[in-house]
């Protein structure tokens, strides 16, 4: 069974505006005789990948989240979306490494981060759950201790 997340949308979004920064589609003819594209467009195609793997994995949660009390199903979903969202950020940094840091960069955390709030509203997470949230420069730093 196949659902659509609001989210999804909002990944759209992000997707087309890594790839137009990846191509420079959004430069007029004359200003890309001296433009280098400041990465790969195939790191793109990964992001939306790791990006489109998490909507669909939320599936699953929005459907149990109706089968237990509402203070359990608050607390389990926010748990295992927490846990969700710490491996996105990992693979995300992994192919941003990959890419010597070219393609998430400090304008898109804000973006990151609203597709992640979208998708916590669509699963059911409280308002001070998603503020809880791990952002996306908090989540990598902690990694980057361990």
């Amino acid at each position: 069974m196949t659902s659509r997340f609001q989210c999804e949308d909002t990944i759209a979004e992000f997707i087309s505006d890594l790839r137009a920064f990846a191509t420079g589609s959004y430069l007029q003819k004359d200003e890309l005789e001296w433009w280098e594209p400041p990465f790969e467009v195939s790191a793109v195609a990964k992001i939306d990948a790791l990006l489109q793997d998490f909507a669909q994995s939320l599936i699953p949660m929005a459907q149990r989240s109706s089968d237990r009390s509402e203070d359990q199903t608050s607390s389990l979903a926010h748990l295992d979306f927490v846990a969700r969202v710490g491996v996105l950020f990992s693979a995300i940094d992994a192919i941003n490494h990959s890419y010597g840091y070219a393609v998430i960069e400090a304008e898109e955390y804000a973006d990151l981060q609203r597709i992640i709030e979208k998708a916590a509203e669509e699963i059911g997470l409280s308002s001070e759950e998603i503020a809880d949230l791990p952002a996306y420069e908090e989540a990598i730093a902690l990694e980057d201790e361990n």
